[in-house]
């Protein structure tokens, strides 16, 4: 679980319970992914990346600010 597994099966396998794992699993990964995409958003339209400028202070407060 440690290394990034999602959730574990025991023996003797129960179909049912392997059923609601891996619907759980992609559905995680299908909100997972639906918060990527809002979050890109949400930075195209509200982000620094149209802000001009390089001095070390300036960026740093940008840096802050995100």
């Amino acid at each position: 679980m440690k290394l990034g597994a999602y959730d574990y099966v025991t023996k003797p396998l129960d179909f049912e319970a392997l059923i609601v794992v891996v619907d759980r699993a992609l559905e995680r990964q299908g909100l997972l992914e639906e918060v990527r995409v809002l979050c890109s958003a949400m930075d195209q339209r509200h982000g620094f990346e149209a802000i001009v400028g390089n001095s070390k202070s300036f960026l740093r407060v940008l840096d802050q600010a995100a």
